[in-house]
């Protein structure tokens, strides 16, 4: 069964809002970044769950591209959001990556560094261990 073909109207109301493109060379947090981006964008737009995957698959470039075509390939139409996210976090932030990363925020310490700084880094590591930080006590200690 071929993927339908989303609206035009969902997809210019999607490229209205100027998504970035993901080029599958990136960080695993800028690529985690991009996913969650997408999806707020998606959101925004209105875009259906149906056409979601439809849509994004056109910011794809390089080596996302060709992993992508060849997840296209390996997956049963229709392909849902969910299995999209789950099939790009296992290519491109990897639960390997996560682990150690969790790691890194669980033994991040201020060291010579500005609050702020500390501070950035703290938040940009505690997404990937939220139970750690659920509570605002938590976060202080």
């Amino acid at each position: 069964m071929a993927p339908r073909e989303p609206k035009p109207g969902n997809i210019s109301d999607f490229r209205r809002l100027q998504p970035a493109t993901f080029a599958g060379t990136e960080k695993p947090l800028d690529a985690e970044q991009w996913l969650v981006d997408m999806t707020n964008l998606l959101t925004a737009a209105r875009v259906p769950k149906d056409e979601q995957v439809e849509v994004v698959k056109v910011q794809l470039t390089d080596v996302a591209r060709t992993w992508w075509l060849a997840e296209e390939e390996r997956l049963e139409p229709p392909i849902a959001w969910e299995q999209f996210m789950d099939s790009f976090y296992e290519r491109f932030f990897p639960k390997t990556t996560r682990t150690e990363m969790e790691q890194q925020f669980i033994n991040l310490q201020q060291g010579s560094r500005s609050i702020d700084e500390y501070a950035a880094e703290f938040l940009r590591l505690s997404r990937l261990a939220p139970y750690i930080v659920a509570e605002e006590e938590d976060q202080a200690n």
